[in-house]
């Protein structure tokens, strides 16, 4: 089950131009071995791998090391799934909520190839998105978005 951290971020990313497939299974051996985001964006030929650790996670048990957490996240069993089904050139993505995790950490992460988003701004961002007539966005979405202002 998709939780509601990575629906926000995998509707974000389908508004920017991304087909997303979300808690994509990478090992049949242990049913709970799935990658949290795989998206392509074909226009720009950009590609993502990214994991979601969010605000409701973070308020049940706040991890005491956000660098092993991660590094849970982003195993080399995943990895070398990822390059089997994007090959080699795919950007690596952690969302988090960086209000409670240190810049120290989004400095470590990004020094191991990781690009950290904060969750608040892909929140922030759809939000903008949703009242723009131009655009539609689905109630679904927008019941989430409420759904995370509430958590903030």
């Amino acid at each position: 089950m998709v939780d509601v951290d990575t629906e926000i971020v995998a509707l974000f990313l389908e508004t920017e131009g991304y087909f997303v497939r979300l808690s994509v299974r990478y090992d049949s051996a242990r049913p709970l071995a799935d990658i949290d985001i795989l998206a392509v964006n074909p226009k720009i030929g950009d590609k993502i791998w990214g994991e979601v650790k969010g605000w409701l996670e973070s308020k049940q048990k706040w991890p005491k090391s956000w660098d092993k957490y991660v590094e849970k996240a982003f195993t080399d069993a995943k990895e070398q799934y990822v390059r089997d089904v994007l090959g080699n050139n795919f950007r690596k993505i952690c969302y988090l909520p960086l209000g409670r995790a240190s810049r120290d950490l989004e400095k470590r992460l990004k020094s191991k190839g990781i690009d950290v988003f904060d969750l608040s701004e892909v929140a922030r961002k759809l939000r903008a998105k949703s009242e723009d007539a131009s655009l539609s966005i689905t109630d679904r979405a927008l019941r989430l978005l409420r759904i995370l202002e509430m958590r903030v």
